[in-house]
Parts: structure tokens; C-alpha cells; sequence
């Protein structure tokens, strides 16, 4: 166990360091990636491996040779932009050299920010749009846990079912919505990016749309719940939610909620109170769609 522990982190870093190369140089075979990085070839094969495993990376082509081997080529997919730029441990010094690679061989992902990359540039306002982009990353789901796991353990870990479109959308919600809530000279100044951008403004009140009814539904959701929780114990409650991630996401709510009375000397709330507390604390349905997303706002009087 122990040896399993030293050697997650180890071998972690080993693969940052071929995702960084490969989400630069894509279709990339193992011996390119050897030969470019100067890393013998066991760690090279570990880490493509741990990468493959943990979908962060993908066989694009397959070649048989005359030896019987077979060469493959390899990409980081759109999970493995997202873990390059949530864990990276240098990402605060990665060059701008570098994140303009990232965004040209990558731009199919996101086109609404690194197809603008070119447009950020002429407005001057690059820097600005590497640290959105850090901040849109950090809304989206984790990729990074997964992949420590994978690299302690080499098996596949769940991913309820995170998908390209689902990253998409929440880092542009970071990068295109969230931003409108701020008011400083920065935020001002991407804000005027936006705007000037036919296509990022769209995108924009686009995204504006989805959340609102995200946050209907969800609203909608925690009724329904409510309704379901009359007659039923909690255990029972909980055994029969068919979506199995809204389960483990109320469990640890109320292991939070609970440890907090239990900190503040007060009763023990039940699940019912609970979900009422979440409904009652939703704030308003026009401007805000709340917990960590804030204010949302209408971005023609904005």
C-alpha cells in the first residue's frame, strides 16, 4: 500500500508531462513522444497508458508493421484539456507561446474562446483571456482526481457520464457568463471584448438561457424530491433516486449541513430540511441562478 501511495505522484507528474507534450503535438505515436521529451520509453508507455485509462488521451490511428507491433497515434481529448489546465503545476508559467499551441491544436473543444484566440490578441487582451480560462476551468468537473486514481491503481474510474458537450458549456460559462458578474477595470474590459464579438455575445446570452432553465429544472427537481420523501425513510429515499450522482451529491449535503449544527450545538436536520433550506435559500428567478454561479445578469442592461 504503501509503495502504491509513492508511487501515484510520481507517476502523476510522469503523465503531465506527456499530456503537456501531446496537447501541443498532437497524433503523436509513444516513440515521437520519447524521442521529443527525452523520457526513457518504460515511463513514456506508463504514462500514455495511465492517460489512455483515464480518457484523457485517444487512439486516433492504428498502423500494423512488418515486425507484428502495432503503431498507434495518440491526441488529448477535450477531458484532457481540462485536467492539463485545472492541475497543471506550472500552469501559472506556461508561456504565451504555449497556451496559443494549445488553443491552434485545440480549438475544435472550444471554439468560442480558443478560435478567438487571434481576436484576443488584436484587442490586447490575451493575458486576460489566460486567466478567464484558468477560472472557466475550474467550474467544469474534475478531471484531476481521476487520473491520480488511475495512476495509484490503473483502473478505470467513473465519470458519471462527464462529456465533451458538459465541459463546453460550463467553461464557457466561466470564461463568457460569469465574468458579468465582477465589477472591476478587467472585468470591464473583457466585457467589452465580448460585446464587440458577435459570436461571443451570442454564446454568451446563449449560455445565459441554458442555466436559467438548468436552474428551473433543478428547482423543479428538488420539489419532486420533497414529494417523493413523505411516507419514506431517508435510506429508502435515497435507494430509490434512479440518478445516482443527485444521491451522492445530497448525502454529502447533509453530512455538511449536519456536521455544521452538530459544530453550532443545534438539532440534527432531517433530508426534508434539507431540501427546503436549498429551495428557500434559491435566489431570484430574473437575475440570479445562485450557489457558486452568483448573480446572473441580463446582458443588454449590463
Amino acid at each position: 500500500m504503501a509503495n502504491e501511495q509513492r508511487r501515484g505522484p510520481r507517476v502523476f507528474r510522469k503523465a503531465f508531462q506527456v499530456l503537456e507534450h501531446l496537447a501541443v503535438n498532437p497524433r503523436k505515436t509513444a516513440h515521437g513522444i520519447e524521442k521529443d521529451t527525452r523520457l526513457d520509453r518504460p515511463t513514456v508507455y506508463s504514462a500514455v497508458r495511465i492517460l489512455e485509462t483515464a480518457g484523457l488521451v485517444d487512439v486516433v490511428e492504428k498502423k500494423k508493421l512488418p515486425t507484428g507491433l502495432v503503431r498507434k497515434k495518440y491526441v488529448v481529448t477535450p477531458r484532457g484539456v481540462v485536467a492539463l489546465l485545472q492541475a497543471h503545476p506550472d500552469y501559472v508559467r506556461l508561456s504565451k507561446d504555449y497556451i496559443r499551441r494549445l488553443a491552434e491544436k485545440n480549438e475544435a473543444f472550444l471554439p468560442r474562446i480558443f478560435g478567438k484566440w487571434n481576436y484576443f490578441r488584436e484587442r490586447e487582451v490575451e493575458d486576460l483571456a489566460h486567466n478567464f480560462v484558468l477560472l472557466g476551468v475550474h467550474f467544469t468537473r474534475d478531471e484531476v482526481s481521476r487520473l491520480l486514481q488511475v495512476a495509484k491503481t490503473m483502473k478505470a474510474q467513473p465519470s458519471f457520464g462527464t462529456q465533451e458537450c458538459v465541459h463546453r458549456h460550463e467553461i464557457y460559462e466561466g470564461v463568457l457568463v460569469i465574468p458579468w458578474t465582477y465589477n472591476n477595470k478587467d472585468a470591464k474590459t473583457w466585457l467589452d471584448t465580448i460585446r464587440n464579438d458577435k459570436e461571443l455575445f451570442e454564446t454568451a446570452e446563449n449560455e445565459i438561457l441554458r442555466v436559467r432553465a438548468e436552474r428551473e429544472e433543478g428547482l423543479n427537481r428538488l420539489n419532486e424530491y420533497i414529494q417523493m420523501l413523505h411516507g419514506q425513510e431517508e435510506l429508502e429515499f435515497f435507494f430509490g433516486l434512479e440518478d445516482e450522482e443527485a444521491a451522492e451529491q445530497f448525502r454529502e449535503i447533509c453530512q455538511y449541513e449536519r456536521a455544521r449544527a452538530m459544530d453550532d450545538g443545534k438539532p440534527l436536520p432531517t433530508l426534508r430540511d434539507v431540501l427546503l433550506d436549498l429551495i428557500k435559500h434559491a435566489p431570484p428567478k430574473r437575475k440570479s441562478i445562485g450557489g457558486r454561479r452568483g448573480m446572473l445578469p441580463d446582458l443588454h442592461q449590463a
